[in-house]
């Protein structure tokens, strides 16, 4: 049996009662060799998906849900949007149903996997989530993004100008298209610039609501 590596979770709370799916971003030497991998192939778990960024689907197609503590379990291929539409309801002690509030988010890789996941519980499950992602890659192409766009009720894709990850994957004909709904922030003169400081989720957070997110100390202007 193979052992399972965390890649986020799904948990429900709040006031108002909200379920949040959040995926983190890259975190392992194989995950960099994946991300990496940029042929586009098809996107089967959705009807006219397109095609994604090969990495990041054979990723996506090992991820399953499992309970805390739970390490050593297989995951089933292909039903990963059922799984999470499910553990919401069961968080929400509730049937099924659209008008279940739910966030899927997720920092660069965890951005890209978070646009599949909503693609593909949209299309398959009554669920239909926000999405919320911060650094991610683009994901797919014209065809991909034409169809998440179609899918997608509030959706928003949050990138730094001067980070460079969010304008990866490319290839030599042009194919990758990002998802809308964009929205540009800057961290140019609010942080210290270098690729990490730029892609930080705290970075991000920092300059989104610099009152509430202490920025870090080692990306401080002229640090």
């Amino acid at each position: 049996m193979q052992t399972r590596v965390f890649y986020g979770f799904v948990a429900v709370g709040g006031d108002p009662r909200t379920a949040v799916v959040a995926l983190r971003g890259t975190a392992s030497n194989t995950e960099w060799w994946d991300d990496l991998h940029w042929d586009l192939v098809p996107f089967t778990q959705v009807q006219g998906g397109g095609k994604v960024a090969q990495g990041f689907y054979d990723i996506y197609n090992t991820l399953g849900t499992m309970t805390p503590g739970q390490q050593q379990s297989a995951p089933a291929p292909g039903v990963f949007a059922a799984e999470v539409a499910h553990a919401v309801a069961g968080g929400f002690a509730a049937d099924l149903d659209p008008g279940l509030p739910t966030v899927v988010c997720g920092h660069s890789l965890g951005g890209a996997l978070a646009t599949l996941l909503v693609a593909d519980v949209t299309a398959n499950t009554p669920l239909k989530p926000q999405a919320w992602t911060f650094a991610s890659p683009q994901v797919g192409d014209a065809i991909f993004a034409a169809r998440y766009g179609g899918l997608s009720t509030v959706s928003w894709r949050i990138y730094n100008l001067v980070d460079v990850v969010p304008y990866f994957p490319f290839d030599a004909s042009d194919s990758y298209q990002p998802v809308t709904t964009g929205y540009a922030i800057n961290s140019l003169g609010k942080a210290h610039w270098s690729l990490g400081c730029a892609h930080s989720l705290n970075t991000y957070l920092h300059v989104l609501s610099p009152a509430t997110v202490p920025l870090d100390p080692a990306c401080k202007p002229g640090s």
